[in-house]
Formats: structure tokens, C-alpha cells, sequence
């Protein structure tokens, strides 16, 4: 009979909160703004707007990781998250287009994303330390770059252990609105760090022609050991370089 007595008045009243305690039950007064004032009260405007923005912001995020999740899984960055959305509130910042509460990424600066770096464990150029020439070609579709031939020892730095390393492009076509993309990715063999010159490399990753998206390219490196017949990743995030070295938001 208590039990049921205590279900029945549990709630609020009055603006207070009715609990059920290991002591019975007890009384305590709301705290705290109602969510349904600050969704329709004009004098929380501002919050709803700024509430837009980390929204807008993360879903943005969200899209642009997902559509590197395979050429950045060997990263293990557990900051990339809060890194990337804290640039894309700063591009929301750019979109002059829509009013506040209602901008979007698509319409801000996205060349802001250049340079981004997808591994904030490594260092730019720590582990490659050789120039390269990226680009994006709408019309084609395709994202290229090209690396001048180089002689890994003094050039490339991997962790102990490893025997080869493995260039990576990676390119997207990012729709912010829905969060879907297309992708591609291309991997160079893997060349070992003891060699003399590699030659000129060129990496090509194939995006749909003419597409409408903005588009992106990544570019990286990994570390892997083989011995005999056996490949292993190096998973030591603080070697496995990659940043984004390509946008084409037009």
C-alpha cells in the first residue's frame, strides 16, 4: 500500500519536485530554465543561436571524419572530434549568406579546412619531410599528389620497428546537409625506408566529374614491418602523419 501511495505522488507540485528517498519522500524546489522557454522565449534568442551553431557545427564535423574514416583508422587521434568541430564553428562564423542561428558550413570558408591536420600526435613534417604538390580537378574528378623523387633516409622517420613506410591519398565529396559522401582512396606501395631514390610518385584518387559538393583531399603517411611473407601496421599514432592538403568548395 506505501509503495503504491509513494508512485501516486511522485511528480511536481507547485513547482516542486516530489523524490522517493530511501527516507520517504521529499520536496524540492525547480531549478533551472523550462527547455520549452528557451526553445520560444525571445529573450533566449541568443542561446538558440549559439545551440544552432554547435549543432550545425558537429554534424558538420561528423560528415567531413566519416568521409576519411578508412584513410584516418590508423590515426587513433581521440581529439580530432572536438579539434574539427571547434574549426567548423569558426567557418559557420564565416557565412555571411544566412542570418544567425540558420549559417551552415557549405556556406562558410571552407579553405580554412586546408592544412588541417588529422593526427594532432604528429607534428607536420615530422615524419615526412619531403615537399609535394596537391591538387583538385572538378571537371575530371580527380585528386592528384605528386611527389618528387626522394631518398627516404633523412627524409622519412618511422617508429622502431618499422621497415617500410606507405604513402595515402585520400579524397571526398562531402554533402553537409545530408552527411553523406562519396569517396576514394589510393595507397602507394610500400617502399622500404633503406632505399636509395624512390623515383617520382603520384598518387590519383578518382571523385565523381563535375560534382556540385566541396571537395576534399588528404594526404598522409603510415609505418609498416615485413619481415618474409608477414605485413604488420605500425600503429604508433605519434609517426602516422596526415593533414588535409586540398579543398575545392567552389
Amino acid at each position: 500500500m506505501r509503495k503504491n501511495l509513494l508512485k501516486k505522488i511522485e511528480g511536481t507540485i507547485a513547482g516542486q519536485t516530489l523524490i522517493k528517498s530511501g527516507d520517504g519522500v521529499k520536496a524540492r524546489r525547480q531549478r533551472g530554465i523550462s527547455a520549452e522557454r528557451i526553445q520560444n522565449d525571445a529573450a533566449f534568442q541568443g542561446t538558440r543561436e549559439v545551440n544552432s551553431n554547435f549543432t550545425a557545427a558537429a554534424k558538420a564535423g561528423m560528415a567531413l571524419r566519416d568521409s576519411f574514416n578508412e584513410a584516418t583508422s590508423h590515426l587513433n587521434d581521440k581529439k580530432l572530434s572536438n579539434r574539427l568541430n571547434s574549426l567548423m564553428r569558426v567557418i559557420l562564423k564565416t557565412d555571411v549568406t544566412n542570418a544567425p542561428g540558420l549559417r551552415t558550413v557549405a556556406s562558410g570558408d571552407l579553405s580554412l579546412l586546408n592544412g588541417f591536420q588529422l593526427n594532432s600526435r604528429c607534428k607536420p613534417g615530422s615524419s615526412l619531410r619531403k615537399d609535394h604538390v596537391a591538387t583538385i580537378d572538378r571537371v575530371t574528378g580527380e585528386a592528384k599528389v605528386l611527389i618528387p623523387s626522394f631518398e627516404p633516409l633523412g627524409n622519412v622517420y618511422g617508429p622502431s620497428g618499422s621497415t617500410h613506410f606507405v604513402l595515402v591519398l585520400a579524397a571526398s565529396a562531402v554533402d553537409f546537409e545530408t552527411g553523406k559522401s562519396q569517396k576514394a582512396l589510393v595507397k602507394s606501395q610500400a617502399f622500404p625506408i633503406s632505399m636509395g631514390q624512390t623515383g617520382d610518385i603520384e598518387l590519383t584518387a578518382l571523385l565523381p566529374a563535375d560534382s556540385e559538393l566541396p571537395l576534399f583531399a588528404a594526404f598522409g603517411i603510415y609505418f609498416v614491418e615485413i619481415i618474409g611473407d608477414m605485413t604488420r601496421v605500425c600503429r604508433n599514432g605519434a609517426f602516422n602523419e596526415m593533414a588535409i592538403v586540398a579543398v575545392d568548395a567552389e
